[in-house]
């Protein structure tokens, strides 16, 4: 019999057709690691120069700093720090010796149900969105004026005007006030980790939920 009428050509080409998406996905996810760390490198270098300033030339200060380090783990910071890495470990794994071996296409991906199609490309969107964000977002620290007020605070804390007003004991105005200020920082770091945690542990989940999505696909088609 006669075939009159073929099945419509696909409007993409082969090599888009058939690449393996989830190859794609890890790729992707390497990519931008590399991306994000060469984005925040600066940032690393010089919270690294702080520190080693303030060890080296900044006793003062250290001891301070030492005395209000619990402030700035407080609330459960330790909790995200371990879901954080359970969640780390578990896409590790997954992408090292799960979906290695996986094979979906974007063939594959047109023929699902509606809504695990649905589900998949939302999830893409929103571990997009929440990769650009993340990655543009690098924080800058001023190392210079950092630097300049950690001077500032030794000067007073090792002078000797805080040396005789050590006699206040607990009033000591030079030591209240450094201990406030100290205190203030170590809770807006604490703050800021815990955001900095959350938002890690959103990236990674949704990078799992969607490469177990891809992989589901196999199963599907």
């Amino acid at each position: 019999m006669e075939v009159l009428f073929e099945p419509a050509p696909s409007i993409l080409p082969a090599y888009v057709r058939d690449v393996n998406l989830l190859r794609v996905f890890i790729w992707y996810v390497t990519v931008l690691f590399v991306a994000s760390l060469a984005i925040r490198l600066r940032f690393y270098s010089a919270v690294y120069a702080v520190t080693r300033y303030v060890a080296r030339s900044c006793p003062n200060v250290f001891r301070l700093i030492h005395e209000h380090l619990f402030l700035c783990v407080r609330d459960r910071l330790l909790s995200l720090v371990y879901v954080y890495g359970g969640i780390l470990v578990a896409y590790l794994v997954l992408s090292r010796w799960v979906w290695t071996d996986a094979y979906v296409s974007p063939l594959q991906l047109a023929e699902l149900d509606p809504a695990v199609l649905l589900l998949t490309l939302v999830m893409s969107g929103a571990m997009v969105a929440v990769d650009l964000v993340l990655t543009l977002q690098a924080s800058v620290i001023d190392k210079k004026r950092v630097i300049e007020d950690l001077k500032y605070a030794e000067s007073w804390l090792g002078s000797r005007w805080h040396a005789v007003l050590n006699v206040l004991g607990r009033w000591n105005p030079i030591k209240n006030y450094a201990d406030h200020v100290t205190a203030e920082t170590m809770l807006w770091l604490n703050v800021l980790f815990r955001g900095s945690m959350r938002m890690m542990i959103l990236q990674t989940s949704l990078r799992i939920i969607v490469g177990t999505c891809l992989f589901v696909t196999q199963a599907l088609t």
